[in-house]
């Protein structure tokens, strides 16, 4: 059974002709008789009365003629929907993202997406570590991830979204908290509280990074995969963090942020998705991260 079937079937139910049927089709009479014989054979029963002037339907015609409608609109909608997939206009779109990256920038992006694209259900998978996130991403459980830039792979595509700035966090007590020009080298030998370095944290990696250019390994005595933990730390004399200078709006009691220097490197925070991405909904997501 087949959609030409169907259709020769109500062409024929509604002229009450075979001859008018096929010239509202545009076929010639012979293959239309054809169709509607091979239909009423794989339904198993006749769907007209024939007679020399006109036909007439059956029962079972009947049965058909009131249900074909509803058929025919059903698809026509799941048409419509397919085309509205295709285009991004509809469907499903999952993003994660990691909780320094996205604190101010998921938001926005989410908004002015779904003002763009309201059919498009948006699934938010976060705050996860980076690794986490990429390694979702390759599996394809994601579609897209905001995180920090640049990340590795020749499988993936970024755009940067904003930048921030690194700080050397200190309690308000500590000698150092009120120094001019300090500089991370000026921490070394102090005790540093940070997050786990085994675990896919971005931050982590940026922080050894300032460290060894600053000439030292630090000296980490406690670990937390919070940041308000590290700040619970750090104005508990703990120890001393170099944190995004960003986490100065939770305004913890008991701290001090002084940024870096202005010349070394701030944080990428950006869009990342696989360069083979099937979803179609990414391209105008890609092009809402891009007007803000």
């Amino acid at each position: 059974m087949d959609l030409k079937q169907l259709r020769s079937f109500l062409a024929v139910a509604e002229e009450g002709n075979f001859a008018r049927a096929a010239h509202r089709l545009n076929i010639a009479a012979p293959p239309l008789t054809r169709r509607i014989q091979e239909l009423e054979a794989e339904i198993g029963a006749a769907l007209f009365l024939r007679t020399t002037r006109h036909v007439e339907l059956t029962p079972a015609g009947r049965a058909l003629q009131e249900a074909l409608p509803a058929v025919f609109a059903a698809l026509d909608e799941g048409i419509r929907a397919a085309r509205r997939h295709a285009r991004g206009d509809a469907g499903t779109l999952a993003i994660g993202y990691t909780g320094h990256a996205s604190a101010h920038s998921l938001p926005r992006l989410i908004r002015a997406f779904r003002q763009s694209r309201p059919e498009v259900r948006v699934d938010i998978h976060g705050p996860g570590v980076q690794g986490d996130l990429l390694k979702e991403l390759r599996s394809r459980r994601l579609d897209a991830a905001l995180c920090f830039l640049p990340v590795e792979g020749d499988d993936l595509e970024c755009r940067d979204f904003v930048e921030s700035e690194l700080a050397i966090v200190l309690s308000d007590l500590h000698p150092l908290a009120q120094a001019a020009n300090l500089t991370v080298a000026d921490l070394a030998g102090e005790p540093f509280v940070a997050l786990p370095r085994d675990q896919g944290f971005y931050l982590r990696k940026a922080m050894d990074l300032e460290c060894r250019h600053a000439g030292f390994i630090p000296n980490i005595v406690e670990e937390s995969t919070e940041p308000k933990t590290l700040l619970c730390l750090v104005a508990g004399g703990t120890g001393v963090a170099i944190m995004p200078r960003q986490d100065e709006r939770l305004e913890f009691q008991g701290v001090v942020f002084r940024p870096l220097p202005p010349d070394r490197p701030g944080l990428r925070h950006g869009l990342v998705w696989r360069k083979s991405a099937e979803n179609p909904a990414l391209v105008p997501l890609l092009a809402v991260a891009e007007s803000l």
